[in-house]
């Protein structure tokens, strides 16, 4: 049973990740409301694999950016985008 509600969780992450809504939670919603167990390795694993078929759907598009011509001002937008990520790692790392 175990593996088929990670089967289940898995296939909710993947349907909410993309659209604009909280996949994480629907995993929670989806847990309680079926007393499926999720834990945070788990949720991780979840979000990790997500993150890379998002990065493997993309992958075009992502060496387009840094094989353009352009790549100066794409990197710049994508350096730009990433601070607020480092900013909260820095500041949360201790309490993570």
């Amino acid at each position: 049973m175990e593996v088929i509600s990670k089967i289940i969780l898995g296939i909710v992450q993947g349907i909410t990740e993309i659209i604009p809504v909280s996949s994480s939670g629907h995993l929670i919603l989806i847990s309680e409301l079926t007393g499926f167990e999720i834990d945070l390795p788990f949720l991780t694993f979840l979000h990790l694999m997500t993150g890379l078929a998002i990065f493997w759907g993309f992958w075009d598009e992502i060496k387009y950016i840094f094989l353009s011509k352009q790549k100066n001002f794409l990197i710049k937008i994508l350096l730009l985008a990433i601070i607020p990520a480092i900013v909260a790692v820095v500041l949360t790392h201790n309490y993570i």
